[in-house]
């Protein structure tokens, strides 16, 4: 009885494993297919992206270098304008990712899998023809970052636009030089990050009652390091000094801080008396004040 059942159970798990198999590579060629209608869709619009017709320009270049009217245009179309990406680094991707979960499998099953992904593969390497503007265009911006890496010259980001400014490094490294002089700001001989980290490791486990007596390892930095300094131009004031943004996402006490900020939301909610939660708000509050004067 048993030895009639097994061929039949055997039959059916592999239809089972099949069927699972089936799905999950449905799933990536759905995928595929997706990234392919991005892609003919990007076609179709990139002819029409125009430069924006605000006061602020796309670009503003503070050297002797003359950019070309190819080299505009495309820079006018601002910082995150995306290119379409070479298909064969696409291809590449997905022949990595498809091997990799073909080696999960049990070993009778591999080349069968591996001989279906390799057919969808070529129809899509023979179908997907990269965007012929974007790899224009992406040959133009290459040898622009190569004429600039010759003449040192930076790209910077502006302050409250998204414009891109051409600046010499050396007048860029002379205005990050004058902030920090200016804001009394000078060297330390020691990183003091990971002592900082030790500290807050200490008096997490010793607020219990704050933190919790639990495990609190997702209040601490698995690798903490020191914040970064970036520095934006303020274009729009005289002599285009430098506004300091500091990335604190991989500082020591980022975590525990948006933590306790939420605690402290939670327990004690702050009126807006001096500031607006949004412009209907303060047109509102401006109308008000009309009507009672």
């Amino acid at each position: 009885m048993f030895e009639g059942m097994w061929p039949h159970a055997l039959s059916n798990i592999e239809a089972g494993h099949s069927i699972i198999m089936e799905l999950k590579y449905k799933n990536l060629h759905d995928q595929i297919k997706i990234l392919e209608g991005r892609s003919k869709l990007k076609r179709g619009t990139s002819e029409q992206h125009d430069t924006p017709t605000t006061g602020q320009p796309r670009i503003i270049n503070l050297t002797k270098k003359q950019l070309t009217k190819e080299q505009i245009n495309i820079l006018n179309l601002g910082p995150q304008y995306a290119m379409e990406i070479s298909p064969q680094k696409c291809i590449n991707n997905i022949i990595i990712e498809t091997e990799s979960a073909i080696r999960n499998l049990e070993p009778k099953w591999q080349n069968i899998y591996r001989f279906q992904a390799s057919t969808l593969i070529k129809r899509i390497r023979e179908n997907h023809k990269q965007n012929q503007l974007h790899k224009h265009q992406k040959k133009v911006i290459d040898k622009l970052k190569k004429e600039l890496n010759t003449e040192d010259i930076i790209v910077m980001k502006a302050d409250k636009n998204k414009a891109m400014v051409l600046i010499d490094r050396k007048q860029g490294m002379a205005k990050v030089h004058k902030f920090l002089k200016h804001n009394v700001i000078s060297t330390i001989k020691q990183d003091p990050t990971t002592k900082f980290h030790k500290q807050i490791q200490k008096t997490i486990k010793s607020c219990t009652q704050l933190v919790g007596k639990k495990p609190q390892g997702y209040l601490t930095q698995i690798q903490p390091r020191a914040p970064l300094l970036n520095a934006l131009i303020k274009t729009h004031k005289t002599n285009m000094p430098n506004r300091p943004v500091v990335n604190n996402k991989y500082a020591p006490a980022h975590k525990l801080a948006k933590f306790l900020n939420t605690k402290i939301k939670n327990w004690h909610i702050l009126p807006n008396t001096y500031n607006a939660s949004n412009s209907l708000s303060t047109a509102e509050d401006l109308i008000r004040l009309n009507k009672q004067n």
